[in-house]
């Protein structure tokens, strides 16, 4: 048996030796989870951008006249049947009234006091508080058409974390102007801007998301699952008892006795 001991290896060796063979290894497989994480937050090719919307509702002038009255001002809050304004015609007795007949805030004041109105033309803008759909556009070359019914993640850009689910209320069947606050930044900040197109997609406004009109969402439509095929009846029993013999025999009825 030998006594001789093993010569030690320097500890520069063998950290040069462990770079050498498994640091290059390490660090592919660090950057592609961070690159995959990175992929499935901000850069699905499924996500597009909404935008949450309401209810406006313009008042019109009934009539020609002269707007005498106006007992509201921008961004006041008014609910339905309140009295916003009058016109006057001929009578200064008779006005017509202006009534709200929504429940919202005051977004536009088209006319001043003592402005003559013609009839039919706006008067008052009111919008609504709460958005009863989110509206978004698949850009082109459109290569998938979310289903009516289809389920949706919504995630806010802020205020909220995490995703809520909704579903698509419809699909336009044309296509029409994208905004330019649903376009990519690259997109809305060209030199010479145009006029791009996508697919119009309705999206329900989940009860727990809590939004302002005009707030822009990220959305991530999914395919609509298909539902299970039924189960196949079973079998019937198999018995090994033969099958009934069918006979032609006929019975005769027995004589009366008199």
């Amino acid at each position: 048996m030998s006594n001789n001991k093993p010569i030690p290896i320097p500890a520069r060796l063998v950290w040069r030796e462990f770079v050498a063979r498994f640091l290059p290894a390490i660090v592919f497989v660090v950057i592609a989870i961070i690159a995959l994480i990175f992929w499935r937050q901000r850069l699905s090719p499924a996500s597009i951008l909404g935008e949450a919307e309401t209810i406006h509702a313009v008042i019109n002038a009934t009539d020609t006249g002269v707007l005498t009255e106006l007992s509201v001002r921008s961004f006041q809050q008014v609910k339905p049947g309140e009295l916003l304004g009058k016109i006057v015609v001929n009578d200064p007795k008779v006005p017509l009234p202006l009534v709200s007949p929504i429940e919202g805030a005051v977004t536009c004041l088209h006319a001043a006091v003592g402005d003559k109105v013609k009839v039919n033309t706006p008067v008052i803008t009111i919008t609504g508080n709460k958005p009863d759909r989110i509206i978004a556009f698949i850009r082109q070359p459109i290569s998938f058409v979310p289903e009516e019914g289809a389920p949706v993640e919504v995630r806010p850009r802020a205020r909220h974390s995490g995703t809520i689910s909704a579903a698509v209320q419809r699909v336009g069947l044309q296509l029409a102007p994208i905004p330019a606050t649903l376009l990519p930044l690259a997109a809305a900040r060209r030199e010479n801007p145009h006029t791009e197109y996508g697919l119009p997609v309705i999206v329900s406004v989940p009860s727990e998301l809590k939004l302002f009109p005009g707030e822009i969402v990220e959305l991530t439509l999914l395919a609509k699952p298909v539902p299970p095929t039924p189960p196949l009846p079973p079998p019937a029993p198999k018995t090994n008892a033969p099958p009934p013999v069918a006979t032609n025999t006929t019975t005769t009825a027995a004589p009366v006795k008199k």
